[in-house]
């Protein structure tokens, strides 16, 4: 007796999918579905590295990250692929790959600016996530 089974189907939607998808309907479902994305992500993140001197009693390399202002608003910027980043703002930095939960962290804890939130993908289709939604998403 033979057994016909249902091939599964992968999901094969990518984050920068799922980002879309919001732009285009902006609906509470699929904010939820990108959130739940993100949270297991990785982003590209820009930083500038500099060489701490020892001076107080660090040595190592302090990373920076940068900061972009909107108006009277400050973000973190995080973006999801390497091809989302224009060359010249790329060129200006250091890079590191983290998960996106690590952003969060990074946002929270940003002292020099008042940082409103994260800023997914900049320059090209922004999404902009405020602070306040950052526990909803680790809740994802």
């Amino acid at each position: 007796m033979f057994q016909f089974f249902k091939k599964k189907i992968e999901n094969t939607k990518t984050i920068s999918d799922y980002k879309k998808q919001y732009l285009r309907e902006k609906t509470t479902e699929s904010i939820e579905a990108l959130f739940k994305e993100l949270k297991q992500s990785k982003v590209w993140v820009p930083f500038n590295a500099s060489l701490m001197d020892g001076s107080d009693e660090q040595e190592g390399v302090r990373l920076k990250p940068d900061i972009l202002r909107k108006g009277d608003d400050y973000f973190y910027p995080c973006f999801l692929t390497e091809q989302d980043i224009p060359k010249d703002y790329y060129d200006r930095f250091s890079w590191l790959q983290i998960p996106f939960t690590d952003c969060l962290f990074t946002a929270e804890r940003i002292g020099k600016f008042p940082v409103r939130g994260i800023v997914l993908d900049a320059f090209s289709d922004p999404v902009e996530i405020d602070k306040g939604v950052f526990e909803a998403i680790r809740q994802s």
